[in-house]
């Protein structure tokens, strides 16, 4: 045994077919040329880039069309409508509306049926009503 190398011990009795294979293994990895960088990786980034703008201009194409669907409302849905200057106290089936922007925003309850359906409020303290279709 080697004072330097406590493994210089276990060499000397390790079994040579194991020993010669472990060394052709290292030798063959050595010998080996390290790998390029990934061919694929480019192509795959591209076609990742192309995928998320498509989908970003799918998103904005429904945002363009879930405008409709909001003022459609539906029960169980969310009506939102643009008030007009000046109005106050919106109420939905005598329920206080809720307002933000400048925009009311009625939850249609699961049990109303559809048809006609009318929001109240005060213009420049006169009562006043908004119609509209649950569908």
């Amino acid at each position: 045994m080697h004072p330097d190398n406590p493994l210089s011990a276990t060499r000397s009795t390790a079994n040579p077919v194991v020993s010669a294979s472990l060394c052709g293994a290292l030798r063959m990895r050595a010998l080996t040329p390290t790998p390029a960088p990934c061919q694929a990786l480019p192509f795959a980034l591209s076609l990742f880039f192309a995928l998320s703008l498509l989908s970003m201009a799918a998103a904005a194409a429904r945002a363009q069309t879930s405008d409709n669907a909001v003022t459609d409302p539906v029960p169980g849905g969310v009506y939102v409508w643009a008030l007009p200057d000046g109005a106050s106290e919106i109420t939905f089936a005598e329920r206080p509306a809720m307002v933000y922007r400048q925009h009311a925003i009625v939850g249609i309850p699961l049990s109303q049926s559809p048809g006609p359906a009318q929001l109240t409020y005060h213009l420049n303290g006169e009562p006043r009503q908004h119609r509209f279709n649950v569908v």
